[in-house]
């Protein structure tokens, strides 16, 4: 295990923050906290398809060791006013702390951007959701009752903090600690200990899976305009005529017209006379265009 002096005047500085490039970071880096993760496995599972060549042996560094991430990719504004820095402002930081990372910086760009980019809003959210849940209890029971939440094992006691996992030498933490919540990682706390630098500990959270972000995205409507997405989606339920269609999608019955008869043209829909009625129905062509391209899920 790790101790920590952390004395009653340090215990009441403990923060929260969240770290892009610490999740960049242990999203490849091949632990076996990363590999017990469900959401990091799924992530990764996708995500190392897109790792740009300019990103292989940086990747190559950061599993040099298996047991830890590489210190000098430590989240390198945590603790100094920045709750949730971006991206971009955590690698300037970075540049500016050490100038020879120049290449790794412009490594480590390309890797967000193919990799992660896309899907930090939804991780984002998750984390979100366990800080609200962290500062709750900040407040209601204090830093001792948030920290030891964090997981099982955590406690602070005669002014140390006691973290459970592998025997490290003891650390002064004077200026306290920054909590870190981690989606990537599965029920286990990463101390980063720097001499002269806030301790941070990277703890997991219980994510929800991420939906790609072409799920996010309404593809139909980008090929064929918003409104003859709908009117597609909408007689994909049933077939209808102009009124009805107009009358399902609230709109009116010149609009619904001119997107059925756009349809129609497309070879999308065909329109078939039923008595005083004229019913259209999907195509082949369309069914495959709905099945390639399915309705945004929600965010």
């Amino acid at each position: 295990m790790t101790t920590i002096s952390y004395p009653t005047v340090d215990l009441a500085q403990t923060r929260f923050a969240l770290s892009p490039l610490g999740h960049l970071v242990h999203g490849v880096h091949d632990s076996a906290c990363s590999r017990d993760s469900s959401l990091r496995r799924a992530w990764w599972h996708t995500a190392r398809r897109n790792v740009p060549a300019a990103a292989y042996d940086l990747i190559t560094r950061i599993n040099a060791d298996p047991s830890t991430s590489p210190a000098f990719l430590a989240p390198p504004l945590a603790g100094y006013g920045y709750t949730e820095p971006s991206f971009d402002t955590e690698l300037q930081a970075l540049e500016a702390a050490s100038p020879d990372l120049n290449g790794t910086v412009d490594a480590l760009r390309k890797l967000y951007d193919a990799c992660l980019a896309d899907d930090w809003t939804q991780i984002s959210r998750q984390l979100h959701a366990d800080l609200g849940v962290r500062a709750a209890t900040l407040l209601a029971q204090g830093p001792a009752a948030a920290l030891a939440g964090l997981h099982d094992g955590l406690a602070w006691k005669d002014g140390q903090l006691i973290i459970p996992g592998p025997d490290t030498l003891e650390f002064d933490a004077t200026g306290g600690l920054v909590a870190m919540p981690c989606a990537f990682g599965q029920a286990r706390l990463h101390p980063i200990l720097t001499p002269g630098q806030i301790p941070i500990l990277t703890y997991s959270i219980t994510p929800t899976p991420i939906r790609p972000a072409s799920m996010l995205r309404d593809t139909l409507s980008s090929l064929i305009g918003p409104g003859r997405a709908r009117s597609l989606r909408e007689l994909a339920k049933s077939p209808a005529s102009t009124s009805q269609l107009a009358h399902r999608l609230n709109v009116s019955v010149p609009a619904a017209s001119m997107s059925a008869t756009a349809l129609r043209d497309s070879g999308l829909i065909q329109s078939i006379r039923d008595g005083k009625k004229v019913i259209h129905h999907l195509t082949p062509a369309a069914t495959a265009l709905l099945a390639a391209n399915p309705a945004p899920a929600t965010r």
